[in-house]
């Protein structure tokens, strides 16, 4: 069960994030990817890309998607800490899920976090071959940056 949302907490007012987001380029921008052979299996290929944040720091990210599984798919989205190995999920793809795994920067505000998270949101919408209706973060206990974004993508900020 997910902790209930703090109504007071201006993290999670609209009105907060208002003038922050409309700082964000509106655009989703034209992401490379590149093949990662390496971790592709049978039932997943993976790509990685890199995103460039709001304030020019580079974002990480691997993209899993199902191998053999009619496009479009819905997506997760999942975050590591800077300091962990990225380590996709391999029961989305058998579940017919992409999944979205960016590794967070070190020493990152929350409220910088959260706007990474936007941005990946963005992208994953925009991305062929995924569902831009179904993304979400992933299931279960979510980081703060990744409650809150899904709140901000529950608001159509992302």
């Amino acid at each position: 069960m997910q902790a209930p949302v703090p109504s007071q907490d201006p993290l999670f007012q609209r009105s907060w994030w208002e003038d922050r987001i409309q700082g964000l380029d509106q655009a989703a921008s034209t992401i490379e990817l590149t093949p990662r052979p390496d971790l592709s299996t049978a039932e997943r290929t993976v790509s990685e890309f890199h995103l460039r944040t709001h304030d020019g720091d580079h974002l990480f990210a691997l993209l899993a998607r199902p191998a053999g599984t009619p496009e479009p798919v819905p997506a997760r989205i999942r975050c590591c800490g800077p300091a962990e190995p990225p380590e996709l999920d391999p029961l989305a793809a058998v579940e017919g899920i992409a999944e979205i795994l960016v590794q967070e920067i070190a020493g990152r505000r929350l409220e910088d976090r959260v706007l990474d998270m936007v941005s990946t949101f963005r992208v994953a919408r925009s991305t062929p071959g995924l569902d831009g209706s179904r993304v979400m973060p992933a299931e279960g206990s979510l980081p703060d940056e990744l409650r809150i974004a899904q709140r901000l993508s529950d608001w159509k900020f992302c």
